[in-house]
């Protein structure tokens, strides 16, 4: 299970990017986020994988609380491995896939 507890997250900036997130994947579900442009998707999903820690809060997969420089696997889509899909095909085809490696 992948578990966000009360995440946030502050870049040295001042800019508060994430406040308070929390929400629970079970295995199996799916999940997806959307929003406009600069609501924080891409750094939620960067903090996720580990790639940007949470200021605040934690991220858990499977009782192991992710850490910067954990062994996740993740892939960044493009729209550009896709160019014949239109956008709203694209939208609909996107998912996201966090698996863990078995070492913390």
């Amino acid at each position: 299970m992948l578990v966000l507890d009360r995440v946030g997250k502050t870049y040295p900036n001042g800019v508060r990017a994430l406040d308070g997130i929390s929400l629970a994947v079970a295995p199996g579900e799916i999940f997806v986020t959307i929003g406009g442009s600069g609501c924080g998707k891409s750094t939620m999903l960067r903090t996720i994988s580990g790639l940007d820690p949470p200021t605040q809060g934690r991220v858990v997969l499977d009782g192991t609380i992710i850490t910067a420089g954990c062994s996740l696997g993740c892939t960044w889509p493009t729209m550009s491995a896709s160019a014949w899909r239109g956008t709203r095909s694209w939208n609909d085809a996107c998912a996201w896939r966090v698996r863990s490696t078995g070492s913390a």
